[in-house]
């Protein structure tokens, strides 16, 4: 049984982790200079997949999506910390496994469509999951949260 304060102290360093990562991501892509900093060859170029066609979803810069979705992951964590209710721990799951479907989607884009991977996004990725991980944890160990979330 693990401690929900180090849970969600653990929350919270992963969202503050991935929202780093997004914020570079955001970054390189503002600034072409720091795309050298993590390509590697030409499959492994943060370049390469900034300036694909794909590094939009419509009008929205892919990076924008990662930002946004840990701000308000961070934001549902504050809530949910503050009040204790089990109810924005719902919300956080929600959140983490529509994060989980995008970023499943934008690796499969940059393996099989971009035919590159970025090291900075796949650590975002990553992030993204680890606080999956730590959202269905904090969910089994906080009391009142199984009850409400089976009814």
């Amino acid at each position: 049984m693990a401690d929900v304060s180090v849970l969600r102290r653990l929350l919270v360093v992963c969202l503050l982790a991935g929202l780093a990562l997004s914020v570079y991501a955001a970054l390189e892509t503002l600034d072409p200079a720091l795309q050298g900093t993590c390509t590697v060859n030409s499959y492994i170029s943060c370049g390469k997949v900034a300036q694909s066609p794909y590094s939009f979803i419509g009008p929205l810069p892919v990076w924008s999506l990662g930002v946004g979705g840990f701000v308000v992951l961070l934001a549902l964590t504050v809530l949910h910390v503050r009040s204790g209710e089990a109810r924005w721990l719902s919300w956080l799951w929600i959140f983490a496994v529509l994060g989980l479907v995008a970023t499943v989607a934008l690796f499969a884009v940059e393996v099989f469509l971009i035919n590159a991977l970025c090291p900075v996004c796949i650590s975002s990725y990553v992030a993204e999951w680890a606080v999956l991980g730590v959202v269905w944890r904090l969910s089994r160990e906080t009391p009142g949260a199984s009850a409400r979330s089976s009814a």
